[in-house]
């Protein structure tokens, strides 16, 4: 809480903690140490930018301005911003974040908008509900994102770490859709019994070679079992595709986030489905979908 009394030389402020806080940042090589900084202060005291401005000199309580140093150390070591303030915003809200799961990307959006095209053709043709699957949930943003935007679809998740499970079930139930949404843990689809209409998945493609060469905030914090896939990055969708014909029923789609230079070679694991690169809003490459035949 921000204590609108006057300060006096000993108790911080709203702006000595953006000062020291943008300093941290500054000797620890951040991009925009004055921006995060600014960002940290606001959210770790719940204060709009309007309040920053307007109170620069406003005294911090002393268990506050603790909180706020603590969280300063945290993010100058490039432990990822979201990790440190415990959320991160995808597609409009909000989602618990920590060590367990990787952060929601920007770019992931961009298989949300296409997922939700395909399930609005099946509302609109009045079909049966479809059956969505996510592959290797991670935090649930996917999940979570597809079951409030397309109530009408059954929608399962699934991930082989019981502890992104673990954020996947508070995202679940800070969403409100504990009846709405499945979790399961298992390896990829191993544990499906019945074909899906839409299989959406952001699974670890990142060549293992590269993952040293990763900026500091992902390589030293980020769990690399959701970032390493193998010598290529395909170890997983090789496998995933592999099964297509069990999983996903015909006239089904497989939607997957990769990087742009896997595309053709992941087209490639399934010739007789049609494929289509998907931009994202950087326009680059970002989400293969294959229509099976």
């Amino acid at each position: 809480m921000v204590e609108r009394a006057a300060p006096n030389e000993h108790e911080a402020t709203v702006a000595v903690l953006i000062a020291a806080a943008a300093t941290a940042f500054r000797a620890g090589g951040l991009e925009q140490p004055r921006t995060e900084a600014r960002w940290l202060v606001a959210h770790v005291l719940r204060l709009t930018d309007s309040a920053l401005l307007a109170w620069p000199d406003a005294p911090v309580a002393p268990a506050d301005a603790a909180r706020v140093r603590a969280a300063i150390q945290r993010r100058a070591a490039h432990e990822p911003f979201a990790y440190v303030v415990g959320e991160r915003e995808f597609y409009g809200r909000s989602f618990l974040v920590d060590r367990r799961v990787l952060v929601p990307r920007p770019e992931t959006e961009t298989l949300i908008e296409d997922a939700l095209a395909i399930l609005k053709q099946h509302r609109d043709t009045g079909s049966a509900p479809p059956l969505v699957v996510d592959v290797g949930t991670g935090s649930g943003a996917i999940a979570c994102t597809v079951a409030l935007e397309a109530p009408y679809a059954h929608i399962v998740a699934c991930d082989l770490s019981a502890d992104a499970l673990s954020v996947a079930a508070e995202n679940r139930q800070r969403l409100g859709l504990a009846g709405h949404l499945a979790l399961v843990r298992g390896s990829l689809l191993s544990w499906l019994r019945v074909p899906a209409d839409l299989i959406v998945a952001n699974l670890p493609y990142v060549p293992a070679a590269r993952i040293p060469t990763l900026m500091p905030d992902v390589r030293n914090w980020e769990p690399h079992l959701a970032l390493d896939g193998g010598p290529d990055g395909l170890d997983l969708v090789r496998v995933l595709l592999a099964d297509a014909r069990r999983m996903v029923r015909p006239g089904g789609t497989i939607l997957l986030e990769l990087d742009p230079e896997q595309m053709a070679l992941a087209a490639a694991l399934l010739p007789d489905a049609a494929s289509q690169v998907i931009p994202d809003l950087a326009g680059l490459g970002r989400v293969l979908r294959l229509d099976l035949p």
